[in-house]
């Protein structure tokens, strides 16, 4: 079982019917979360695709998307959109590295 996998088992379902309710095209986590260095004190790290909608229900998403992710995980969730230009060459090369396909509508099931 791979470390994504492991750590979230015990959220899939409240994960997946989040997708679902939202208009939620992909879901990605990457960081601390799909490596062995998750623990308790960490942050949960995600990029979420977006089906295409107008920029102020976008926001509005978005901003309902990051409270229910928190609610679900009891911690800290860094949201980021498949949209945003990442220049940041550090957190470039984490995402990279460790960016794994969690949820795809196309396909409606999780990927893990």
């Amino acid at each position: 079982m791979d470390k994504l996998n492991y750590n979230l088992k015990p959220y899939y379902n409240k994960l997946s019917e989040t997708c679902e309710k939202y208009p939620v095209d992909k879901l990605f986590f990457f960081g601390s979360v799909c490596t062995d260095s998750f623990n308790p004190e960490s942050d949960i790290d995600l990029i979420i695709k977006l089906e295409p909608m107008k920029t102020l229900v976008q926001g509005e998403t978005i901003l309902n998307l990051w409270n229910e992710f928190e609610d679900i995980f009891q911690r800290k969730v860094d949201l980021l959109t498949t949209d945003q230009q990442i220049k940041n060459p550090v957190l470039k090369r984490n995402i990279n590295n460790t960016k794994q396909l969690f949820y795809d509508r196309e396909s409606r099931k999780i990927s893990v």
